[in-house]
């Protein structure tokens, strides 16, 4: 299980190459990538080349999230105090703003189709493992709405490109993490999709808002699955991967995976194959893991 690993970043405040969460995608051309290594937020080329560390604050900042129009980012920041909350800066890195300011952990950001609102949760604790709001802020008002609370926590929820549902990870009824979708306009009508005795997280939509891509973990791996928006058709694509998010035009995904005990950042077919690695796998001394990967539609 990979989601209690990001816990040490945001409590003691450490510099990790563990895992965060991989975004929705927003139908458009293929843009930069951007992810996270060594606390900082970087950009490169779908083909791997032109890494910059874009200037975010060294040492405090992960999960990257693109909005619709490719030109903010959202991603989750660490105050000089012990909790989290989200900031937005343009895609360059420049005009950083928080967007929230409060003693709990605001974290997992993510956009609303249109721009003009930001969905994240909201925890007791990092990584939202335990009691966890998912909040709706509105950009311009500034006003927050409660979609749903989860005593036991929520992993990673994404907005539709169409709008009308929210996808997330929570506990099923057998104990285990699924996945589960609620209507965006806060009914509070939860439907399970997975419902299997398996561990599956981090779930992201396709630009068209067909297709769910997510992991599905045991205690030896971790794969990656697509399925139907309605849970139909699950199958696996990548035998070894994780935090997985499509590109821009439905044709490939970037996710996460293992070398030498590190986290790189990947990209295959949406389908499978083709796999092409486009960042080192890091080293003991120097740390180096990349993980969390976005892609920029264009």
């Amino acid at each position: 299980m990979r989601q209690r690993l990001l816990v040490t970043f945001l409590v003691a405040g450490l510099v990790t190459s563990m895992p965060s969460a991989a975004h929705a995608s927003f139908p458009g051309r293929n843009g930069k990538i951007a992810f996270a290594r060594d606390g900082n937020i970087e950009v490169m080329r779908p083909d791997g080349s032109r890494e910059r560390v874009l200037p975010l604050g060294r040492g405090n900042v992960i999960e990257p999230s693109w909005s619709p129009s490719g030109s903010r980012l959202l991603f989750t920041c660490r105050p000089p105090k012990e909790d989290s909350e989200i900031c937005v800066a343009r895609a360059d890195g420049s005009r950083r703003r928080v967007l929230t300011d409060n003693e709990v952990f605001d974290q997992q950001p993510s956009w609303s189709p249109d721009g003009d609102s930001v969905l994240f949760t909201r925890g007791e604790g990092p990584f939202a493992v335990a009691g966890a709001n998912l909040i709706v802020l509105d950009l311009a008002t500034k006003a927050e709405r409660t979609l749903l609370y989860r005593p036991e926590g929520i992993n990673h929820p994404r907005w539709s490109p169409t709008s009308d549902e929210i996808v997330y990870a929570a506990t099923g009824s057998m104990g285990e993490r699924d996945i589960f979708t609620t209507p965006s306009d806060g009914s509070g009508t939860e439907t399970n999709l997975t419902n299997s005795p398996e561990t599956e997280t981090y779930p992201s939509w396709s630009p068209d808002g067909a297709l769910i891509v997510f992991d599905r973990s045991t205690d030896t791996s971790d794969s990656i699955f697509t399925m139907g928006s309605d849970g139909s058709d699950q199958t696996i694509i990548i035998r070894s991967g994780f935090l997985a998010a499509f590109s821009p035009n439905g044709r490939r995904i970037a996710y996460g995976d293992l070398v030498n005990g590190y986290d790189a950042v990947f990209t295959s077919r949406a389908t499978g194959g083709d796999r092409q690695r486009l960042t080192g796998p890091g080293d003991p001394a120097g740390g180096r893991g990349s993980f969390s990967p976005d892609w920029q539609p264009r």
